[in-house]
């Protein structure tokens, strides 16, 4: 529903039920459409992220005469990671793996 917002008030207009829950579904409309956009942009920051790590790697791969055999992962979380053999460390709070 389109928000239709009331910008005519009085100083002895009543305030309706119909007022508050028109106010209230307005709140609930931007908060969400303000979710969307921050979750949009975060998405689009990651993948920025990992364009750019790429190309760096294939740059330098370039520079160096190295361009045989690369390739590239990007790891949106550690849920696509598994560590083995006690070689890692995990830092849970900075959300990083060690090599060990």
């Amino acid at each position: 529903m389109l928000y239709q917002a009331k910008t005519n008030w009085m100083p002895d207009d009543p305030v309706t039920e119909h007022d508050f829950n028109r106010i209230e579904q307005g709140i609930k409309n931007a908060y969400s459409e303000v979710t969307r956009i921050k979750n949009r942009t975060m998405r689009t920051e990651v993948n920025l992220l990992g364009v750019a790590i790429e190309l760096e790697t294939l740059k330098g791969a370039v520079l160096n005469g190295l361009t045989k055999n690369i390739f590239i992962e990007t790891f949106m979380g550690l849920e696509d990671v598994k560590l083995l053999n006690g070689s890692t460390k995990h830092d849970s709070v900075n959300e990083k793996v060690y090599l060990a």
